[in-house]
């Protein structure tokens, strides 16, 4: 079941990008039927979506685009093998899109048919070597198959294809905080969040970091230090933390994260080469500088580590919190890929 929603989910993302350019070469009673077919997507009536759009089809034959929309509802409505049928005949036309080989991948993932879903990823990434949602699409089939460095490989590809496309972050993530390299995931979700200025899912992810957290602390003394070898690794990050270590020891809160994180930050910026880890710490030291980096915190870890004790404390720093949410809607983390 949760292969099932994780897919549908991805899919409710990016049907805005196929929906562009679908009224493209239609007459303006198709662009009606068009719209149509808009207004039952967006109501969850995928049924008389489907119906409007196989009338449009008959009207505006191969019309791949179209055609994608067909298989893109058949998919969001469930009907997997229908959406396989509909969108393989189009990964031999020329001008396809990645969404073609993105979406038939999914729906082959979705019915365990996992040989055909990496035949389908092997001629999408061929055609599009660049799309950061085929190695999204990678990531999750090699996650599927238990190969969860493959998986973390895929998309840690994805992030340096496309720096500035989320979704890679966030699965990049949960898949490193699943491994002993947990300060790799703590900063991967953590640039997830600070990109995104709309909230959908975000208290999830919030959630899904602050418990990171302990257990970053929990087992990094269990860890052996390491010799500073490289720029920015999380050794060297692991190195920094284990001497902070007695700003936590009675305990992950919001506020003895911000400490340990400002130490940090001192730290890195002393003495470590600058920009920083795909510039996250640039944005967080920036953050300081300006004097958001507590209220930054706030958001980042409040409500995660105690909604009742954050709603309280928000009633005497509303007007602070609806100015940094200005402020951050303005100026999103714009990151560069991690490592450069």
């Amino acid at each position: 079941m949760w292969i099932k929603k994780l897919f549908l989910c991805f899919t409710l993302i990016f049907c805005k990008v196929i929906c562009q350019g679908q009224e493209t070469g239609l007459s303006p009673e198709l662009k009606q039927m068009y719209r149509n077919v808009e207004q039952y997507r967006q109501l969850g009536n995928y049924k008389d979506a489907i119906i409007t759009l196989k009338q449009l089809l008959v009207l505006a034959p191969g019309h791949n685009t179209l055609i994608t929309e067909l298989g893109n509802l058949y998919y969001v409505s469930g009907e997997y093998s229908l959406a396989a049928e509909t969108l393989e005949p189009l990964m031999k036309e020329p001008h396809s899109s990645d969404t073609v080989f993105q979406l038939l991948a999914a729906s082959q993932m979705v019915q365990k048919e996992f040989k055909k879903a990496n035949n389908t990823l092997n001629k999408g990434q061929a055609g599009f070597p660049s799309s950061c949602m085929l190695f999204y699409r990678r990531g999750q089939l090699c996650m599927l198959q238990q190969d969860n460095d493959a998986a973390i490989q895929a998309w840690q590809a994805g992030i340096q294809a496309c720096p500035g496309e989320p979704l890679n972050y966030l699965e990049a993530a949960r898949a490193y905080l699943n491994t002993d390299n947990k300060i790799e995931g703590l900063m991967l979700g953590e640039a997830y969040l600070a990109m995104r200025s709309d909230t959908a899912g975000n208290e999830s992810v919030k959630k899904m970091i602050f418990e990171g957290w302990k257990s970053y602390f929990a087992t990094l003394a269990d860890k052996k230090p390491g010799k500073n070898t490289g720029k920015g690794s999380a050794q060297i990050i692991d190195d920094y933390y284990r001497m902070l270590t007695p700003v936590v020891s009675d305990g992950i809160t919001t506020e003895n994260l911000t400490m340990v994180r400002t130490r940090l930050l001192m730290e890195w910026v002393a003495n470590q080469p600058r920009p920083g880890r795909g510039d996250l710490f640039e944005y967080q030291d920036d953050l300081i500088r300006n004097g958001r980096f507590d209220m930054y915190n706030e958001w980042l870890f409040g409500k995660a580590e105690h909604e009742g004790q954050y709603n309280a404390w928000l009633k005497f720093h509303d007007y602070e919190m609806e100015q940094f949410l200005k402020w951050r809607s303005a100026n999103p983390f714009k990151p560069v890929p991690f490592g450069k």
